[in-house]
């Protein structure tokens, strides 16, 4: 029953958003009428502060959560089967792509 209340609360809030009235979402405590609205706005703290005032919290919960996963990012190649690696590397191509062996012939000739 308690989260039915809370989410009503947050649609309110986030109509009155919508509408322009930033001092009708001025449900996060403490805060600043246009930060209300930020908050309401971007989602990381407003539904957790509406909902029961935890928005500290709950905004923490998510940033290291967020950290923690920037911080498991892979931007290198890595293969996963070196078989399927092989056997593309055997294979013929033109312009990066895969071609049979009549069209590469085709292609060469074209080329000389």
């Amino acid at each position: 029953m308690a989260s039915r209340v809370a989410g009503k609360q947050f649609v309110l809030g986030w109509q009155a958003f919508r509408q322009g009235s930033a001092q009708q979402v001025g449900v996060c405590a403490g805060r600043r009428a246009s930060e209300s609205a930020y908050s309401v706005r971007c989602g990381l703290i407003a539904h957790a502060q509406i909902a029961g005032g935890a928005g500290g919290v709950a905004r923490h919960a998510c940033l290291q959560r967020y950290r923690a996963k920037k911080a498991r990012r892979l931007f290198t190649h890595t293969v996963r089967y070196a078989a399927r690696k092989a056997n593309a590397d055997r294979r013929p191509r033109v312009k990066g792509r895969f071609v049979k062996a009549s069209e590469l012939a085709a292609y060469l000739a074209a080329q000389a």
